[in-house]
C-alpha cells in the first residue's frame, strides 16, 4: 500500500549488514523491515541527528512532542542511473542503507519512489540530506 503516510517497497539491494530484505515499509515517524524471520522497527526519533538544540529537541520528540530542529535520519544520493543505484543510507548502527528498485520507463522524478520517500518522512517532521 502506498498512500502519503506509508510507502512499501521491496528495495533492489541493500547495504552490507542486512540480510534477506523482503519489503520496507516507510512511516513518517519509523521504518519497518521485513526479513524472512522477523520485523525490525527504526525509530527516527532514536536515530535522528538534530542540527541545532539536540539536548532540548530529542527528548520533546520522545515524550510525543513535534519534531522541531532540523532532525536528519539519512543520507541520500539520487543523482545515479540507473535507478536502482539511488539509495539512502540512515543513520542505525550499522548503517542501513537501501537502494531503490527498478522503476517504469520515463516516470517524472516528481513521481518517483525516491521523492515519495521524502515526503513520508517529511511528514514526521524528519529531513534526509542530500549527497549528491
Amino acid at each position: 500500500m502506498n498512500d502519503e503516510n506509508e510507502i512499501r517497497f521491496t528495495p533492489s539491494a541493500v547495504g552490507a549488514g542486512w540480510n534477506d530484505v523482503s519489503e520496507v515499509v516507510v512511516r513518517p515517524d519509523r521504518l519497518l523491515v521485513h526479513t524472512s524471520s522477523h520485523v525490525v522497527t527504526i525509530g527516527f526519533v532514536e536515530i535522528a541527528r538534530w542540527q541545532r538544540r539536540s539536548w532540548l529537541y530529542r527528548p520533546l520528540a520522545k515524550l510525543g512532542g513535534p519534531v522541531w530542529g532540523a532532525a536528519f535520519v539519512a543520507e541520500r544520493d539520487w543523482c545515479r542511473d540507473p535507478v536502482t543505484s539511488r539509495y539512502f543510507r540512515f543513520y542505525t548502527d550499522p548503517p542501513f542503507k537501501i537502494f531503490m528498485p527498478e522503476e517504469s520507463i520515463g516516470t517524472p522524478y516528481h513521481e518517483s519512489l525516491f521523492v515519495q520517500i521524502r515526503h513520508v518522512i517529511s511528514f514526521g517532521g524528519f529531513s534526509t540530506i542530500d549527497l549528491g
